[in-house]
């Protein structure tokens, strides 16, 4: 996703770019091999998350723990701040979107992407699906619900309202390929997400209803590999 992402900005040689919500590094990693920044600049509130994206990235970044719309940065100090599915994270949007158009110079973009939760994000639906027909308690934790910017005419609106002129949106589409029911079911264990979240809430027998369930809804090959379509919805404005 983040490949296809870099590759829709058509980024040039030698501009300064800033990955806001950078996690481990995945966005900020491709932006170096595609664009060939002079600049790579990577914040994240987490600093673990920090920790990794500097192991993985070695001294390619300058990596800084810091909020996504408080950023210790001049006006204008880059060409394009960029923001994978962490603008939905933010505790106002807008307000964050905001202070990165303050980043960019004249000619500069801000550009993010985040999940279609509502529609095809097709691993976290067929959870959602099977969890909200168990437990309609469960809605709570769905992004679907939860996120409402993560639709192309939220998106729009938060940038227009942030000030951003030249807005548009589109989409991205990758499929997701599971090698088996445990490469798809491992990682909600971990309690991270609003998925991860919900599984670590329930009892024993609660979670292994759940898991038998998603189990009988997905085909699998021979191999007992499977895929889901994956959407992210992608906005992006200037000054």
């Amino acid at each position: 996703m983040a490949r296809r992402f870099v590759e829709g900005l058509d980024p040039q040689p030698d501009q300064r770019w800033l990955d806001v919500g950078c996690g481990t590094g995945a966005l900020t990693d491709t932006v170096l091999d595609l664009a060939r920044p002079s600049r790579m600049v990577g914040v994240d509130t987490s600093a673990d998350f920090i920790q990794m994206a500097g192991q993985r990235l070695e001294d390619r970044a300058e990596l800084h723990v810091a909020g996504g719309d408080d950023l210790p940065f001049d006006d204008g100090e880059f060409d394009f701040v960029v923001s994978g599915l962490a603008l939905n994270f933010m505790p106002d949007p807008t307000r964050a979107l905001s202070e990165w158009r303050r980043l960019i110079g004249q000619g500069g973009v801000v550009s993010v992407y985040v999940w279609d939760y509502a529609g095809r994000m097709g691993f976290l639906r067929a959870f959602w699906d099977v969890a909200r027909s168990l437990d309609p308690g469960s809605h709570r934790f769905d992004q679907a619900e939860r996120f409402a910017i993560c639709r192309p005419d939220a998106l729009q609106s938060a940038f227009e309202e942030a000030g951003f002129s030249d807005v548009g949106t589109g989409s991205v589409e990758i499929e997701t390929r599971f090698v088996d029911f445990d490469d798809f079911w491992t990682p909600f264990l971990n309690g991270i997400g609003p998925a991860g979240t919900y599984v670590g809430s329930l009892d024993d027998r609660q979670r292994e209803r759940l898991r038998s369930s998603l189990m009988a809804t997905i085909s699998t090959g021979d191999d007992g590999a499977f895929e889901f379509p994956a959407r992210a919805w992608t906005a992006a404005g200037g000054r």
